[in-house]
């Protein structure tokens, strides 16, 4: 079993553009996208999925948009194999 997950509520403000960063690094990651951070409910809005394989420590960023709501659920989820390390989480309003 290579699934896993964990979130936390942070609140934001309603359709506002935010900026996500995270430094990773990454070993033996077998597929694209084996490890996502989500920013939805629903688990639609990926901005950030990391690379098959093995890369060291670089930091990935993206942006994306709040909808008309006041909280998000900041989600990281594996869904593959592979080792990874993270540090450095943030999140900024643009």
């Amino acid at each position: 079993n290579v699934y896993g997950t964990a979130s936390q509520q942070i609140t934001v403000q309603p359709n506002t553009r935010y900026k996500i960063t995270v430094w990773a690094s990454g070993r033996n990651l077998r597929s694209e996208g084996a490890l996502t951070i989500i920013t939805d409910a629903e688990w639609k809005q990926k901005p950030i999925s990391l690379p098959k394989g093995n890369f060291g420590w670089t930091e990935f960023s993206s942006s994306f948009t709040t909808g008309n709501v006041s909280s998000i659920d900041l989600r990281i989820l594996s869904q593959d194999s592979g080792e990874v390390w993270l540090t450095g989480l943030t999140l900024h309003k643009q």
